[in-house]
C-alpha cells in the first residue's frame, strides 16, 4: 500500500500537475493496493479498479513498467475525482446504467465498458495529462 504520488513520480509524472487538473484535495487520500485474486478474476483484462477507499491494481502492474503504472494511476485518479464529485450512489448508478444500456443494445463487454461516460472522461483526461501516452484500460 502506498500513495499514488509515489507511482506518478516513478513514472516521471508530476503529481502536482495531476492533482491540479483533477482533485487537488484528494490526490493522495486513496492509496494504491494490490488487487486480491478474487477481484482480478472478475476484471478480465482490466488492470485496476477504484473504489472510494482504495485504488486496487493488478500486482503485475505494481511491479512492472513504471510508465504503464503511472498511466493507470492517472486514469484511476480521474475515477477518484468522479466518486468524490458524484457520490457513491450516483457514481455507481450512472456507471452501471451506462454499461447495462450498451449491453442491452447489443454491445459486447469491451464496447459497453468503453462507452461508459466515466471511462471516456478518464481516458480523455489521462491522454490530456500524459500527452497521448500509453492506452489505459
Amino acid at each position: 500500500m502506498y500513495p499514488p504520488s509515489a507511482a506518478l513520480r516513478a513514472a516521471g509524472i508530476d503529481p502536482q500537475v495531476v492533482a491540479d487538473l483533477l482533485d487537488p484535495d484528494h490526490a493522495d487520500v486513496v492509496p494504491l493496493r494490490p488487487a486480491p485474486r478474487w477481484m482480478r478474476l472478475l476484471w478480465g483484462d482490466v488492470g485496476a479498479m477504484t473504489l472510494p477507499w482504495a485504488i486496487y491494481v493488478h500486482p503485475d502492474l505494481l511491479t512492472g513498467d513504471p510508465g504503464r503504472l503511472g498511466a493507470v494511476v492517472v486514469h484511476e485518479l480521474v475515477h477518484v475525482a468522479q466518486w468524490r464529485r458524484q457520490g457513491v450512489v450516483r457514481f455507481l448508478a450512472g456507471y452501471l446504467a451506462a454499461y447495462l444500456r450498451a449491453r442491452s443494445r447489443g454491445s459486447d463487454h469491451r464496447t459497453a465498458y468503453e462507452a461508459i461516460p466515466a471511462e471516456q472522461e478518464a481516458r480523455t483526461a489521462t491522454a490530456r495529462i500524459l500527452g497521448g501516452g500509453p492506452e489505459v484500460r
